[in-house]
């Protein structure tokens, strides 16, 4: 584990490239650099890949195929809200928000959005923790092709962090929490709360579960596969692995995926609302990985805990 002596340059400030051209180009290049990253840290998967909220022993088989979905727009992303994204950042850095922390990532996704919003303010300073190093990795690379310099942390955020009580202005993370058992999601929300400045907020957005059974989830992860294999044999010459792995791949990642359920939206807001003030909440319908799902959408400021 990670002790806090190694978060070189955690606060610091990020020199930027020219900023016009950060703003313009930095989504699409989260999308367009995958024909090169997604083969470099599948690979590298295999080495870096220990542990992390997804899988205690070995992630690789999340981290390692994790951006060759992301290709066929087939895994939940931050591109499945970018609007929300987008707007919530904008008016984040505009109204003052300086210090960002990633809480955890799968790829540097998330990061482009964080990248476009404060292409404008040269004194953002960006942070991405996660307890594997894989998607930290993937952050810096996309950073130093954007001449961005960032500080990465493979840790636990609910250890190592005490001399860091609301030193970020801006804690935000993608579909991050159902990752964790519902004993663990409190610790999390509470960590962020003792990590967030006094005028900062929280962005983020959480898996609403619906009841349901799973009698057919065995059929929906092979058609899951199914549909990953034909789509990556329509990119032709371009697909940078074979339909059959493809396959193999997507049917791994979708019976070995853990989703906890948080309950629902009402549940959801209950909870966080221990922790936060809601400053907005909305539901949205995205495509989903084997079914459509529901989302919600939370921007949140911090409440005084006892």
């Amino acid at each position: 584990m990670t002790s806090v002596d190694t978060f070189v340059g955690i606060l610091g400030p990020a020199p930027r490239v020219d900023q016009l051209e950060l703003a313009l180009n930095v989504i699409d290049n989260s999308k367009t650099f995958l024909s090169e990253s997604a083969p470099m840290f599948s690979s590298r998967a295999a080495v870096f890949c220990t542990s992390d909220h997804v899988d205690p022993e070995d992630c690789s088989w999340y981290h390692g195929t994790w951006q060759y979905l992301r290709m066929l727009d087939m895994v939940a992303t931050p591109s499945w809200h970018s609007y929300f994204y987008e707007t919530a950042f904008n008016d984040a850095f505009e109204t003052g928000c300086r210090s960002v922390l990633i809480s955890g990532t799968a790829d540097y996704c998330l990061l482009a959005h964080i990248l476009r919003a404060s292409a404008w303010f040269p004194d953002v300073a960006i942070t991405v923790t996660d307890l594997c190093q894989t998607p930290l990795e993937s952050c810096k690379w996309f950073a130093e092709r954007h001449g961005v310099e960032i500080a990465t942390t493979a840790s636990n955020i609910c250890e190592h962090w005490e001399d860091y009580s609301g030193s970020f202005d801006l804690i935000t993370s993608d579909a991050f929490l159902t990752r964790f058992t519902d004993d663990m999601v409190d610790k999390v929300l509470k960590c962020w709360n003792r990590l967030l400045s006094d005028h900062g907020r929280v962005v983020t957005t959480v898996r609403v579960h619906h009841p349901q059974s799973t009698d057919d989830s065995g059929l929906k992860a092979e058609l899951y596969a199914l549909r990953a294999q034909a789509a990556m044999e329509a990119l032709g010459d371009k697909a940078p692995i074979s339909p059959g792995e493809m396959f193999d791949r997507a049917l791994t990642f979708a019976t070995s995926m853990v989703s906890h359920s948080l309950g629902s939206s009402k549940e959801v807001l209950d909870r966080v609302q221990k922790y936060f003030h809601v400053l907005s909440a909305e539901e949205d319908d995205v495509p989903g990985q084997l079914e459509r799902t529901r989302y919600l959408r939370l921007e949140l400021s911090k409440r005084d805990l006892p």
